[in-house]
C-alpha cells in the first residue's frame, strides 16, 4: 500500500515563490504520464488506474509501468494499492508511438490485469506532462508537481508519501503560511482530474 499526503496550491503561480523557500531540488524529472484503458472498460469498472510513464532526467530516461487503485482518501491523504514495476524504453515508445497493444509485452503488470481482469489488449487513453521537483525538507521528500493537461490548464501540488501525513501537513503548512503561499487539501489524483478535463 502506498500512503500520500497532497496538497495543491490555489496560485498554480504560486510555485516559483514556493521553490524559493525550499531547499535546492536533489532532482528535477519531466514526466510524461500515457494513460491506457481496455476497450471493453473493465479498467474502469475495477477502478484500475493504468500508466505509462517516461521520465527525463538529466542523465538518462527511463519508463515505468503503474498499476493504481484507491482504496480511500480522507482530508489529502490518499491510501492506494499499487504495483510499480521498470518497462524497457523500447515497449514504451512502440505503445506510445506506434499504438502497439502492451498487453504484449511480457510484464508484472501485464500479468496481474490479465490474471485478475482477463483484460487482453489495452490502448492509449491520452497523456498529460508532469514537472516534478524532489524536494527534502524538515524530515520528508517532497515531489512538487507542476501538470499541463490537455486543456491547457496547469495545476501545482505538493505529494508526500509517508507514514506520517499530519506531521507533514504541519511541517507544510507553516511554511507555505510564512510565504503567503495558499494551499488546499486535493480529493483528485491526477487521473481523475485528467479525465474531467478531457
Amino acid at each position: 500500500m502506498e500512503q500520500e499526503l497532497k496538497l495543491a496550491l490555489e496560485r498554480p503561480t504560486d510555485l516559483e515563490p514556493l521553490l524559493m523557500a525550499l531547499p535546492e531540488p536533489r532532482a528535477v524529472i519531466r514526466q510524461s504520464n500515457h494513460y491506457l484503458v481496455c476497450e471493453d472498460g473493465r479498467t474502469g469498472q475495477a477502478r484500475v488506474m493504468v500508466r505509462l510513464r517516461t521520465e527525463e532526467r538529466a542523465e538518462r530516461t527511463t519508463a515505468c509501468l503503474t498499476l493504481k487503485r484507491r482504496v480511500r482518501s480522507e482530508a489529502g491523504v490518499f491510501l492506494s494499492w499499487e504495483l510499480e514495476e521498470p518497462l524497457s524504453l523500447e515497449h514504451a515508445h512502440a505503445v506510445i508511438n506506434d499504438g502497439e497493444n502492451l498487453m504484449e509485452v511480457e510484464h508484472a503488470g501485464t500479468q496481474w490485469l490479465a490474471r485478475e481482469l482477463e483484460i487482453r489488449s489495452l490502448r492509449l487513453q491520452g497523456s498529460l506532462l508532469n514537472l516534478r521537483h524532489v524536494i527534502d525538507f524538515s524530515g520528508y521528500v517532497l515531489e512538487v508537481d507542476e501538470s499541463q493537461f490537455p486543456d491547457g490548464s496547469v495545476e501545482v501540488e505538493i505529494e508526500i508519501e509517508t507514514e506520517d501525513p499530519e506531521g507533514a501537513r504541519s511541517a507544510i503548512t507553516q511554511l507555505c503560511a510564512q510565504e503567503g503561499i495558499a494551499l488546499f487539501e486535493q480529493t483528485l489524483g491526477k487521473y481523475t482530474r485528467y479525465l474531467q478535463k478531457g
